[in-house]
C-alpha cells in the first residue's frame, strides 16, 4: 500500500466522523427545537479543523507521487547494505512525534 492511500484513507475516515458527528449534532438540534416549539432553522457549518482536514484531504489526491525515486534509492541501498539506521535515532524520533501528535486522537 502507498503511502499516498493510506493518508488518503485516514483522511476520508476524519472526514466521514466529521460528517457523522455534524448529522448527529444537526439531529439534536432539530429534536431540541421541535420540543421548545421554535421554528427557527438550524444552520449547521464545520469546525475549523474539519475544513483543514478536508482541504488536506484535497491536496493529498492531488499531489502526485513524488516519493517514488527516494523509496527505489532506499532499497538500492538496503540491498547494498549500505544503509544503516541508528535505533536510537529512530526511538527518539518515534516519542518526539508521539509528545507532538497526543492531543490529535
Amino acid at each position: 500500500m502507498k503511502i499516498k492511500n493510506y493518508d488518503s484513507q485516514i483522511a476520508q475516515q476524519t472526514k466521514q466522523k466529521a460528517l457523522d458527528r455534524l448529522k448527529s449534532q444537526t439531529h439534536q438540534n432539530k429534536v431540541n427545537d421541535s420540543s421548545s416549539g421554535s421554528s427557527e432553522t438550524t444552520k449547521a457549518s464545520f469546525s475549523e479543523r474539519a475544513k483543514d482536514m478536508a482541504k488536506a484531504q484535497s491536496l493529498a489526491t492531488q499531489a502526485e507521487d513524488i516519493r517514488e525515486a527516494k523509496i527505489a534509492e532506499l532499497k538500492r541501498r538496503i540491498a547494498n547494505n549500505e544503509y544503516n539506521v541508528k535505533p536510537d535515532a529512530v526511538a527518539d524520533r518515534m516519542v518526539e512525534e508521539h509528545l507532538q501528535t497526543r492531543h490529535l486522537g
